[in-house]
């Protein structure tokens, strides 16, 4: 898909010059996918592999799938998601080491601290990932999301290396039955997260003054606007009946309130038709 030279991306753009080069083509890469993000970015497998490992163990036998379901059934338990799967397991991490000693099977990881910290940590983050997961998938959201997920790591990183658990309350219910756990530790786990959420955002960076015009053109620097939009930008940032209507429908609705006069604000940017955009799931 990515391939420099043979890649999609390389032969699409290549296609899109030769048949309209006065357009523009925009590729995306992946921002998030959580998988990737829980594992090997923030270095926790072992959770991940020991969790699946027993969920596919009460699943492949029948009747231990019965007995897991009804004991699950009781605290409406779904396992959909990672983080619901791992949040679950979390809250009924006795009852499912109860049930697997029942079976024979080695509990040694629900036995160790420092495992079941590790667990904590790992379900607060990723409801955090999914959370963000969430509103990249919602309607008419933009690279804001991301940019604003990134502050919250720097925040919680912060807040993580001085012993602060105001946003990881599964941590602060670990913390109450071991008042000496330490989670300064997984400040180098949210940072590698910040390096990788660095990496996604790399694509937006050669089109981020676009970005930022077509989020708030009545706060973008005229200066840094094209030349031929300029004098129609400062024309609407003037119009107080526009300002008014951003405000009332946002973006990208906006946009198709302009005043015919705008023309160039209407073809020349980023968000035109003439322009493409490709986000690839990677």
């Amino acid at each position: 898909m990515m391939g420099k030279r043979n890649g999609f991306v390389a032969r699409l753009l290549a296609k899109q010059k030769e048949v309209s080069p006065e357009s523009k083509l925009h590729h995306i890469h992946c921002i998030i996918h959580q998988e990737v993000l829980c594992s090997k970015t923030v270095q926790m497998e072992h959770i991940l592999k020991y969790v699946k490992k027993m969920v596919n163990f009460i699943h492949f036998w029948g009747l231990n799938q019965r007995q897991f379901s009804s004991l699950f059934k009781d605290a409406g338990i779904h396992w959909h998601s990672c983080f619901n799967v791992l949040k679950q397991f979390w809250l009924l991490h006795e009852e499912i080491r109860v049930f697997l000693e029942m079976k024979g099977e080695s509990v040694h990881q629900l036995c160790d601290d420092n495992w079941l910290q590790d667990l904590a940590f790992m379900v607060d983050m990723t409801e955090h990932l999914n959370g963000l997961n969430l509103k990249l998938q919602g309607k008419d959201q933009l690279e804001i999301s991301m940019y604003a997920f990134k502050l919250k790591l720097n925040l919680w990183e912060g807040q993580l290396n001085g012993g602060n658990l105001i946003h990881f309350p599964t941590c602060q219910d670990f913390r109450k039955s071991h008042s000496a756990s330490d989670f300064s530790q997984y400040t180098f786990n949210v940072n590698e997260i910040i390096n990788e959420s660095e990496s996604r955002l790399e694509d937006f960076k050669t089109s981020e003054n676009d970005f930022f015009f077509f989020r708030d053109p009545f706060s973008f620097d005229v200066q840094k606007a094209d030349s031929n939009v300029q004098m129609e930008l400062i024309d609407n940032q003037c119009n107080t009946v526009l300002k008014n209507k951003f405000t009332e429908v946002g973006i990208p609705k906006f946009y198709s309130y302009l005043p015919s006069q705008s023309s160039e604000m209407c073809t020349d940017r980023s968000w035109n038709t003439s322009n493409v955009w490709i986000y690839l799931s990677l």
